[in-house]
């Protein structure tokens, strides 16, 4: 077939090509091996050592793929102090009318992992009058304050045009023409915190064409798709969108710090082929602490003022809260608590499960961690009853986001209800004591009682695992 694809991928520093290695592989493996991919990586500054190791990895892997790394800060126009952005390497795609010499070309966000052939769509040609190619956004269609203000912001007639940034098909030749560094740089000088992808709506509004939804399925509402409101999709790029997607966008989180959601095991996949083992451990350690991280943060600060700890609730979230601190070089735990007499005696990394009527140390200089989430009012109650000072108790709520649930993998549905099931179990709950798979049959349940509501309501179950299409 012989195809030639150019695709440009930004990075902020060289410890960005850790993310777009496996973008990169996922390209390669879906194009045919007579097609060439071009990739043009801008980059602020040189690529170090590993950077170039992994590259290395990728190439050969794939002899089809030619990688040129564009050294952004030799040629740049925009300096950090001159634009307010969480992402710098966002606003590197402005200058691809001057830095890549094609006619078009590929702009991919790094958040992104391709599931199927990209090079059919590079030979759909941008219609003409049109500069830029992408997916129309579901959120500016929505009917909101936020919207309203976008829209006088950008001082334009409507939202309707407007398009996400993380999928462009861009008709460099037509860029150039119409100068769209210079009216970009020129816009951005004036409006310095403008988002790229607000500034790309606005530069070209009514010079946009649009790519079929199933080249940007966003993870977090993927699970909605077959109530989406047609108006910018039509049902046929519905439908494909959720059985074909050929590019997927992962939620707020990156893959390497929420491993579960939909897309993460493809990217895992090509990070184990072309990183090290030694830098795939830190990722999967950095997930785990990731893990309810602001609240181990409080913890662990919490934890120095105390000589003696304990740990309340021989659970999964005890176990996990106990490995983080011995992680971290805590080295005052004493023991966990547990009501349950069939607990006591047990031990976990070297830890006895004990009642609190059994501890003989000095309880006024020890914090207690309440790992219970559903009862943790009676456990508070009761160490405040045996005489434990209330600044003296810490509560771990391991509550997770909505976002987490809305980009759960389907294959993770049964694991996290069974989770659920052994968190709310200290709670007298009756469904709680069913088998998993009886559990289930009441949560899918036409008129579910009020228990069920409540545990329905409480892990946004509607978003997944009774989410249209979706119930297993």
């Amino acid at each position: 077939m012989n195809r030639e694809v150019a695709i440009v991928l930004t990075i902020e520093n060289s410890a960005g090509i850790i993310n777009i290695g496996s973008l990169m592989m996922s390209i390669l493996e879906h194009t045919n091996a007579d097609d060439v991919v071009k990739f043009y990586v801008l980059v602020n500054g040189d690529i170090d050592d590993d950077g170039k190791k992994i590259l290395k990895k990728i190439k050969w892997y794939y002899s089809n793929c030619l990688i040129n790394c564009v050294d952004i800060q030799k040629c740049i126009e925009i300096k950090r102090g001159e634009v307010t952005c969480e992402e710098l390497d966002g606003y590197y795609r402005i200058l691809c009318p001057e830095l890549i010499d094609e006619d078009e070309c590929f702009c991919l966000g790094s958040n992104i992992i391709v599931k199927r052939d990209l090079t059919s769509l590079y030979e759909r040609k941008i219609k003409d009058g049109c500069s830029i190619a992408g997916v129309r956004s579901l959120e500016a269609t929505w009917d909101n304050a936020t919207n309203e203000n976008l829209q006088t912001a950008l001082g334009l007639d409507n939202l309707k045009q407007y398009i996400y940034s993380d999928v462009l098909l861009l008709n460099l030749n037509r860029m150039r023409q119409e100068n769209f560094v210079g009216e970009s740089i020129t816009l951005l000088k004036n409006t310095p915190s403008l988002t790229f992808q607000n500034l790309i709506n606005k530069v070209l509004f009514g010079k946009i064409d649009y790519l079929p939804l199933q080249y940007n399925v966003s993870n977090e509402y993927f699970l909605c798709i077959e109530t989406w409101y047609t108006e910018i999709y039509t049902e046929e790029e519905l439908y494909y969108a959720d059985q074909f997607p050929v590019i997927v966008r992962f939620g707020h989180l990156q893959p390497w710090v929420n491993s579960r959601q939909r897309g993460s095991d493809i990217w895992w996949r090509y990070a184990e082929q072309l990183l090290e083992p030694q830098l795939i451990g830190q990722l999967k350690n950095l997930e785990k602490r990731e893990s309810g991280s602001s609240l181990k943060v409080s913890l662990l600060g919490e934890s120095k003022k105390y000589k003696s700890i304990v740990i309340f609730g021989f659970t999964k979230l005890g176990k996990d809260i106990l490995d983080f601190l011995m992680d971290e070089g805590v080295e005052k735990i004493r023991c966990f608590c547990d009501n349950s007499m069939e607990k006591r005696d047990q031990l976990y990394r070297g830890m006895k499960v004990e009642l609190l009527e059994q501890l003989k140390f000095n309880l006024q200089d020890t914090l207690f961690i309440n790992v219970s989430q559903r009862a943790y009012n009676s456990i508070d109650n009761q160490l405040l009853r045996f005489g434990i000072q209330y600044e003296n108790i810490f509560h771990f709520m391991n509550k997770k986001n909505i976002q987490y649930y809305m980009t759960l993998d389907d294959k993770y549905y049964r694991q996290e209800l069974q989770w659920i099931k052994e968190r709310e179990g200290d709670y007298n709950v009756d469904i709680l004591n069913l088998p998993l798979e009886e559990l289930e049959k009441m949560l899918k349940a036409k008129e579910p009682g009020e228990a069920v509501k409540y545990l329905i309501d409480k892990y946004w179950m509607n978003t997944w695992f009774l989410a249209p299409g979706r119930i297993s």
